[in-house]
């Protein structure tokens, strides 16, 4: 009842917006705006050009802070999925880099809800099975998700409990 309501004001939060995917597109062209504030980047082939990858994001998260004022937080992953988990974990201004092959190995002790997809309810249903943890979801079988949550999100559970995502990088053309 003593709520003081304050309106947003997208049209500044799309103006930071646009100004954080310009600067990203200095380090990499391919950047995929997924929110307003969430990005994706794909950094396959800049081997060469950026030899000191954790340098390389650093500096770009540096750059952000200083041309904008925003903390950012990056994550680095081989899959949209578990950067987007690892970039999460310690906001506004975190930084995690998931070497590969260590995906499941990261994501197992996590609860549940970091799982993009995975909300109160379906943690819930999780929960009252004694499945709190990423670790633990993973050792259910797919047919057991498949039954619990249908075919579609049993399906993408079991894919998520893994750290597997396919969806690549779609940059504006």
């Amino acid at each position: 009842p003593a709520a003081i309501v304050v309106p947003g004001q997208y049209e500044h939060y799309a103006d930071y917006a646009e100004r954080v995917r310009r600067i990203l597109e200095k380090f990499t062209p391919a950047v995929e705006c997924a929110a307003l504030d969430d990005f994706y980047l794909d950094f396959t082939g800049t081997e060469r050009l950026y030899p000191d990858f954790p340098g390389t994001l650093r500096r770009m998260q540096q750059t952000v802070s200083n041309e904008t004022g925003l903390g950012v937080s990056v994550g680095a992953a081989t899959s949209k999925l578990v950067a987007a988990v690892a970039s999460r974990l310690h906001r506004p201004r975190g930084f995690r880099i998931i070497p590969p092959g260590t995906e499941e190995e990261f994501l197992a002790p996590l609860p549940v809800e970091k799982l993009h997809g995975i909300g109160h309810a379906h943690a819930a249903t999780l929960a009252e099975r004694g499945i709190e943890t990423i670790g633990q979801l993973r050792q259910v079988p797919f047919l057991a998700l498949e039954a619990a949550f249908g075919k579609v999100i049993g399906g993408q559970l079991w894919e998520r409990a893994r750290g597997r995502d396919a969806r690549e990088v779609h940059a504006p053309i």
